[in-house]
């Protein structure tokens, strides 16, 4: 923009949002430009509904497959905050039987226009994706977006409930939310003016007593029975002859909707380790992102006092230092003397406990490290 003519050609800036930096960008380069914004209170159709539903964060999964089955028609968008959970859940909803796919910023052209049109199609009812996926996505008569993280930020909050309840249609916008995040509601209702209910999460046989509803039409109009009536031999006449009508009706329901009526534990959404860009293990936060979270699980706290101090817990002088662990020594073999030099006592935490002895070897002082360390024995 810098190197074009201004005095021969026009420049027209669009953008969906408008961050500081593209404002600079359009205070720089445009005339005089015109700034349109428009009411947060417009900013939402008056069509969809919105609904949250407060769960764990290790829950999420079930809660998601449970708000999908209780929908008449699902067609929707999941959107989630990483490209790492994105694919974990795509892979958790395939398990499961879904329809679904993904989309997230790795992939090239070619695959996502081909998942796109398979969801436009309606060959795919479920699409996972992340925010910078879903940039441009337009496709019609979408009935759900469900916030599988919720964002932080109100604009892609109404970016993405946008994408439904269209054209005057009626759509369902659904966030899941664990309780650290809960006062994240309260900001958006606030910003939008707009209410968010609580839903209550469906139940088994809630699901249960809705699948087998609607199939009981289905049932009634069957019109091709007598056929298999005739298939059925000796040995079918004697399996059913003890049984009442409600069980046989019963078995065969339980066999066409195993995954309600089973006793079995739903597969476990498993993420996937992944590098950071210095080579490091990743750390596991909660919430999607990779955020390490307050208090580490298994095993203490992550890197703070006990009490509440945001000092280290291995600090120097530290009363909590945890117990010292030696290196195991060769009987014997030569010991490596220390230097003298006060400036590499220093560097090496010698300072604390005293000069070292005549072998190199440090004798904690008990009073200042806090803890009983016995006399150790000469080699």
């Amino acid at each position: 923009l810098s190197k074009t003519p201004r005095e021969q050609s026009n420049i027209w800036l669009f953008t969906a949002t408008m961050s500081p930096s593209v404002r600079k960008v359009a205070d720089d380069f445009l005339r005089q430009p015109k700034m349109v914004q428009v009411n947060r209170t417009e900013m939402l159709s008056s069509t969809v509904e919105q609904a949250f539903y407060l769960t764990q964060e290790k829950n999420k999964p079930e809660v998601l497959c449970k708000i999908i089955d209780a929908a008449d028609e699902f067609y929707g968008l999941i959107f989630c905050q990483t490209k790492a959970l994105v694919v974990a859940l795509t892979r958790y909803l395939t398990e499961r039987g879904y329809k679904a796919d993904c989309l997230h910023g790795d992939m090239s052209q070619a695959a996502r226009e081909q998942i796109m049109n398979h969801f436009r199609a309606k060959r795919l009812r479920t699409l996972v994706c992340t925010d910078v996926a879903a940039r441009g996505l337009d496709v019609k008569d979408i009935s759900h977006v469900i916030n599988f993280s919720i964002p932080r930020e109100l604009d892609i909050y109404v970016h993405r409930i946008g994408r439904t309840a269209r054209s005057g249609q009626s759509g369902i916008a659904i966030s899941l939310v664990t309780p650290s995040h809960r006062h994240l509601l309260g900001k958006i209702e606030r910003l939008t003016k707009s209410k968010i209910k609580e839903g209550e999460i469906p139940t088994r046989k809630a699901l249960g007593l809705r699948k087998i509803g609607k199939i009981l039409d289905k049932l009634k109009a069957q019109s091709t029975f007598p056929r298999a009536v005739e298939l059925l031999d000796e040995n079918w006449k004697l399996a059913i002859e003890g049984m009442t009508k409600e069980e046989i009706v019963g078995r065969f329901l339980a066999q066409i909707y195993p995954e309600v009526f089973a006793d079995r534990a739903p597969p476990q959404m498993v993420r996937e380790e992944r590098q950071q860009d210095d080579g490091r293990p990743p750390r596991q936060g909660h919430g999607g992102d990779n955020r390490r979270p307050r208090h580490g699980g298994g095993g203490g706290f992550r890197g703070r006092h006990p009490a509440g101090n945001s000092r280290p817990h291995h600090a120097r002088g530290d009363d909590h230092r945890p117990p010292r662990v030696e290196a195991a020594r060769v009987e014997g073999a030569p010991v490596e003397k220390r230097s003298d030099d006060p400036e590499k006592r220093k560097q090496y935490g010698m300072k604390k406990f005293g000069s070292p002895k005549k072998h190199g070897h440090q004798q904690p002082n008990n009073q200042k490290a806090g803890g009983n360390y016995p006399p150790r024995k000469k080699p």
